[in-house]
């Protein structure tokens, strides 16, 4: 008699709906890993009060995303000076959150293979910023 193999997960999504799945999965992820920070986090890191972000933020000087009701801040931003990271959220204004999120955290090319915090530790923030206008 034939043995029945059942999958004892459920079944990937395809398409988009399985990308838009996986993307909040990700998402989710960062939340836990320490990739993404709470308010409360980001701002005592930062020496700030959490009341401040959203002003930082409609001046176009830092970005979040939101995720499941709450707002979210790239720790990679806590590499760069208050500063640096305002230049850099200034050049990205107008660009969607997650597409901000992937150019401060990967690696460039332009960049000698380096992210945003390696690079503008190496003296290299007219090149980030540059990158940035491009991007």
């Amino acid at each position: 008699m034939a043995t029945l193999n059942v999958p004892t997960t459920a079944p990937t999504l395809g398409g988009l709906a399985g990308v838009l799945d996986r993307g909040h999965a990700t998402r989710l992820d960062w939340t836990q890993d320490g990739t993404l920070l709470t308010a409360v986090d980001f701002a005592a890191e930062r020496g700030l009060s959490p009341s401040l972000l959203p002003e930082l933020e409609a001046r176009g000087e830092l970005f979040a995303l939101d995720i499941e009701g709450a707002r979210w801040y790239p720790a990679a931003l806590l590499g760069l000076s208050l500063d640096e990271c305002s230049a850099v959220c200034r050049m990205l204004v107008g660009d969607d959150v997650a597409r901000k999120l992937v150019f401060v955290m990967r690696p460039h090319g332009a960049l000698g293979g380096q992210d945003v915090v390696s690079a503008i530790s190496q003296g290299q923030l007219a090149a980030v910023l540059r990158l940035a206008e491009a991007w």
